[in-house]
């Protein structure tokens, strides 16, 4: 274990064990642990100039893309890179959020502020009750349902319905 208020090395760390720094470590070249690293302060990864992960144990955040983020998990992207992204293990896009704020859920290209693509099998939206009674249903064929998860027609309603054109 290896515990100091300061270190600073131009070549490389590598730690075995524990590593505590109470104050500064600064690294320009590689660093290695094959321990737990404790910090009471930031730990940050990157340059000055393009901070890629900060980790405030003084404040409890996380911040990604910026060292100012303002929640217990901030992420900022860029105009070239995109906020966050979720894959399945084989690569395909199950959520994104895309540098314009769009959000896509099954795609990594939303074209609307909220964009969802459907799987084979599997409806496009479901909105249900906490006891998983439906209240709305877009299926994998555009029907859409109202009060029934398996729309037969364009537009199925179960229950009554209103139309009117006044109050």
């Amino acid at each position: 274990a290896v515990t100091a208020q300061t270190i600073t090395a131009t070549n490389n760390i590598f730690a075995e064990g524990n590593l505590s720094v109470d104050q500064t470590l600064t690294v320009r070249g590689t660093f290695e642990s094959e321990g737990d690293i404790f910090t009471n302060g930031l730990l940050q990864v990157g340059t000055p100039a393009n901070e890629i992960f900060v980790a405030d144990s003084l404040n409890s955040k996380v911040s990604i893309g910026t060292t100012t983020g303002n929640a217990t998990l901030f992420v900022q992207g860029t105009s070239t890179r995109d906020v966050f992204a979720v894959a399945s293990p084989s690569g395909a896009s199950l959520f994104s959020i895309i540098a314009n704020g769009n959000v896509g859920v099954g795609t990594s290209s939303p074209l609307a502020a909220f964009t969802v693509v459907g799987r084979e099998g599997v409806n496009a939206l479901s909105v249900a009750s906490s006891t998983g009674e439906s209240f709305f249903t877009i299926g994998q064929n555009g029907f859409i349902g109202v009060g029934t998860s398996t729309a037969l027609a364009l537009l199925d309603v179960w229950g009554g319905l209103r139309v009117g054109t006044g109050t």
